[in-house]
């Protein structure tokens, strides 16, 4: 029979030299310090930060100020046309090469992000860990989040005192074990930062009864400020709100000015005209970063399959997408049309369009294959102006697109953009005129194009009904446009 492991090694190390013995000896007082050092600087660390949050609080109770509420920004471009135009071919006369040379935009570069495979076996690892802990479900998949113990004292009021005081009472709650939990189902459930802050928001709804709204408004500032986000408290009349800066442009709220930031209000109540908000200058010591909407990689949360049909030339199709990511998406402020043309479709969405239109590809050459595509989108999908659906803009990512019943031009370019690369490996661009938005993809065919970093790009409008590769929309023939490149 082995003699068991450590009675070998206790026999080496008696063999060792008194040298080396002595070696090792103090390699283990170096580690053990090493972590007696970490250990003390952790706590040293934390004082410091709670130390913060004091001081901080007491900012809170005597330094707000009046600020005026900014008008949200509107989309770049008037409502769209109420019905699709229709290509005449006797009256649309091909136009010369129009050339709109621009420098793209510093998110502009290019790097490809597959769809994660959608794995539901992630819902148990999820539900795993923090496993003491309440579940809640985030679209779909639970999520158990380490609980604040104390989080539920009640904010006794909305004035600034008030408000300190229950900040100084977070600071001597367990929030470092909650914050450090919610980074770690961030990195589990491949969030970025929105994702991140919707699941403090559905885990805060869970917990707080509806009638503490102010209260919740600021717990979320507080965990927001603690995981080193841009977020102030705001107070409109006697309602809290949260404030949030973002790297990108948002549309359709209102804002605020601190500096050189923009702090959007997310709250549902809309400030009337000419009303101020109080809030305070200064930001939290550590809270440096802005909320990014960029999808670098497709959130993994449990499948939801949802089936749409769609409809050309007497034939149906069949396809499926993630009801569960789609719904996420709608969670979304409206922002730059680059984000959502950016987005890949989920995993199960890209391979049903590939299983699904897997005949009409065979065999065809790439410019057969983007006449199909045009087509097909430009009469497999029901449009409906964003006014007539909703009463204001909205854009789609391109899974809602393919979700979603009505759509109109920008939702059909990204989702356009999205297939012409899956299918034809082409480099696409989005024109966005003042009142509509088209595509233009790489590909060397006569007609209508652009030049493009002395690239040209053969124009291609899906909402152009019956309009062939290279045509413009009438009315848009050397206008002026915007050119966006759907890549990050």
């Amino acid at each position: 029979m082995k003699p068991p492991l450590y009675f070998l090694l206790s026999a080496l190390l008696l063999c060792l030299p008194a040298s080396a013995r002595a070696q090792e000896k103090n390699a283990g007082d170096f580690v053990r310090r090493f972590y007696e050092g970490s250990r003390q600087f952790t706590n040293r660390f934390d004082a410091y930060v709670d130390s913060v949050n004091l001081e901080f609080a007491e900012y809170l109770a005597r330094n707000w100020d009046t600020f005026r509420v900014e008008a949200p920004h509107v989309h770049p471009r008037k409502p769209a046309p109420k019905e699709m135009p229709v290509y005449i071919p006797n009256q649309d006369a091909p136009s010369a090469d129009t050339p709109i040379t621009v420098k793209p935009e510093p998110d502009s570069i290019f790097v490809e992000t597959p769809a994660p495979v959608r794995k539901e076996q992630m819902q148990t690892a999820v539900e795993q860990e923090s496993s003491g802990a309440p579940a809640i479900e985030f679209f779909g998949t639970p999520v158990r989040i380490h609980s604040v113990e104390g989080y539920e004292t009640q904010l006794s009021g909305t004035g600034e005192r008030q408000i300190a005081n229950y900040w100084a009472k977070l600071a001597k709650t367990n929030y470092k074990a909650f914050i450090d939990d919610l980074y770690r189902k961030k990195n589990t459930l491949e969030l970025g930062s929105w994702g991140l802050y919707r699941l403090l928001c559905e885990w805060a709804d869970a917990r707080f009864a509806p009638r503490s709204e102010n209260e919740k408004a600021v717990f979320t500032v507080y965990m927001l400020n603690q995981a080193g986000y841009k977020a102030k408290i705001g107070r409109m009349q006697n309602t809290l709100v949260v404030m949030m800066a973002f790297r990108h442009m948002i549309y359709g709220k209102n804002y605020v000015r601190f500096g050189d930031d923009s702090y959007y209000i997310l709250s549902e109540h809309t400030p009337a005209e000419g009303l101020a908000v109080s809030s305070y200058k200064l930001h939290y010591a550590s809270a440096a970063s802005y909320v990014d909407l960029r999808i670098r990689t497709l959130p993994k949360l449990a499948g939801n399959v949802r089936t749409t049909k769609r409809t050309y030339k007497d034939k149906a199709y069949s396809f499926q997408c993630d009801n569960n990511l789609a719904n996420y998406f709608n969670t979304f402020p409206q922002t730059e049309l680059a984000i959502y043309a950016a987005t890949p479709l989920s995993t199960v969405a890209a391979e049903s369009l590939k299983a699904g239109l897997a005949q009409e590809m065979q065999h065809k050459s790439l410019t057969e294959k983007l006449k199909f595509l045009l087509a097909f989108v430009q009469y497999g999908f029901a449009y409906k102006t964003d006014e007539e659906q909703f009463g204001r803009e909205k854009f789609f990512f391109p899974e809602e697109t393919l979700a979603l019943p009505y759509s109109d031009c920008e939702d059909r370019a990204a989702l356009f953009c999205r297939m012409v690369r899956m299918f034809c490996g082409l480099d696409t661009l989005l024109i966005e005129y003042p009142t509509h938005v088209a595509t233009a993809v790489k590909l060397d065919e006569p007609g209508d194009a652009i030049v493009y970093n002395n690239e040209r790009y053969i124009v291609c409008d899906p909402t152009y009904i019956g309009a062939p590769i290279a045509r413009t929309m009438t009315g848009y023939n050397n206008a002026t446009a915007k050119i966006i490149v759907p890549n990050y």
